[in-house]
């Protein structure tokens, strides 16, 4: 019963049972990180299934918006409605996760980013803080930025969506039917 305890103790459940005692410190351990890898594989791409699949049923423009380039702080103060159309990232991983929502977004055959015309495309767009003309801003005054950006940047999409309205009443008013006047 002793060796059974240290088997177990030294090497883990399972390498105790396959082996001798000689290797049953290095396959116990070895076995379980195995283990943990695959559930690991596994976890991750059912992620990468799930973005995917969120980006190809994408109609809205997308916002990666910098936290303070210092402190890290995210904006707080964005409506919700507003909020769900953001990715709030690092400072200095703005221009990187741009790029690699614009790949996710291909990748998933969205039809916006399948267009040629460069206008016709799912908008996505950086937002940085103190960026520019506005690099005196105040913390407060960004987010109004962001806000004011992001409700200009939708409405001129939307206006553009509106142009093809069996589209846009599908996807985005959710409609199942279509009437037409005649």
């Amino acid at each position: 019963m002793k060796s059974l305890f240290v088997s177990i103790c030294a090497g883990g459940f399972f390498g105790s049972m396959w082996v001798s005692h000689q290797i049953v410190p290095i396959v116990g351990p070895l076995l379980w990180a195995f283990i943990l890898w695959g559930f690991y594989a596994f976890y991750t791409e059912l992620q990468k299934k799930r973005a995917i699949a969120e980006a190809a049923a994408r109609i809205e423009p997308l916002f990666i918006v910098g936290r303070h380039p210092e402190t890290d702080e995210p904006i707080y103060t964005l409506p919700d409605k507003l909020e769900r159309l953001c990715l709030h990232v690092p400072y200095r991983r703005v221009m990187a996760e741009a790029q690699r929502q614009v790949d996710i977004l291909t990748s998933s055959g969205n039809g916006f980013m399948s267009q040629k015309d460069e206008t016709d495309r799912l908008p996505v767009i950086t937002l940085f803080p103190f960026d520019g003309a506005n690099v005196n801003e105040t913390w407060e005054e960004y987010a109004q930025r962001v806000t004011d950006t992001i409700k200009q940047v939708r409405a001129q999409w939307h206006e553009r969506m509106e142009q093809v309205r069996d589209y846009y009443l599908k996807y985005h008013h959710q409609q199942e039917g279509f009437f037409t006047t005649k």
